[in-house]
């Protein structure tokens, strides 16, 4: 029998996915023509620990397009360092990254062959993509996300979550200015919450993340029902249009 989960996301992701691949694509941004990019990523564990791939020599990170570097403009907003940020002091080391339907053919090309060097195939990625891959199987708990923040119209609208070719979670980011914050230091400066995406139960997990998730489904959506050309349900703006008139 179905069980109501205890918290509302836009999609109803498996619990404790484990795998060794996991692939973030991001489909939209919010409205800038060129460029995407994030703040950070965090993953934790099935013990709500931290996992750091490259700080903790568990694995490694890459993506495509790669970054800036991809369209000859070098930059240190580099994929690597997306999940190294030190939650204690609230450092963030972004990634910048061109949108991959805004590249020309050959820049595309050199990006998609550095991630699959031997495939006959030129064009493998339609979207922006992320991997994280462990050397080892790890299992998932939550995943927090902060949005880019220097210009949020760059920062991811929509996006998608695999793990070993298995669809966990899709859904969308608010902008990083919508974000939820804190005063969580001694001068009174506010601390940025971030957006999760959970996949545990854990009661306590749960209630540590509630407040970061973004759910859509919060605000309710206006209807019009129509049965052979008779109003069976009117929607809110048919009764407001009648007050008014």
């Amino acid at each position: 029998s179905y069980i109501t989960p205890r918290i509302h996301q836009d999609y109803e992701p498996p619990l404790h996915p484990t795998g060794m691949l996991w692939k973030f694509t991001f489909y939209e941004n919010w409205n800038d023509p060129f460029f995407m990019g994030l703040d950070g990523i965090e993953m934790f564990d099935d013990k709500g620990t931290p996992l750091l791939p490259v700080e903790q020599s568990r694995g490694t990170i890459d993506a495509a397009p790669h970054s800036l570097a991809d369209i000859d403009e070098p930059d240190d907003r580099v994929p690597e360092t997306l999940l190294s940020r030190d939650t204690s002091e609230g450092n963030y080391r972004p990634w910048l990254c061109p949108l991959s339907r805004c590249m020309t053919e050959e820049e595309r090309a050199k990006a998609h062959a550095r991630i699959c060097p031997y495939s006959k195939k030129r064009f493998h990625f339609p979207n922006n993509v992320l991997f994280v891959l462990f050397h080892k199987p790890v299992t998932l708990s939550y995943v927090r996300f902060f949005n880019y923040s220097k210009h949020p119209a760059r920062g991811v609208k929509l996006f998608g979550l695999e793990v070993d070719g298995r669809c966990v979670f899709m859904g969308s980011l608010k902008g990083a200015d919508q974000e939820k914050t804190l005063s969580g230091a001694a001068d009174g400066a506010l601390e940025r919450q971030g957006q999760s995406v959970v996949l545990s139960v854990d009661p306590k997990i749960v209630a540590s993340e509630k407040a970061r998730v973004f759910y859509s489904g919060v605000t309710s959506q206006d209807v019009l029902c129509i049965n052979e050309r008779k109003v069976m349900v009117r929607s809110k703006d048919m009764y407001q249009a009648q007050a008014n008139a």
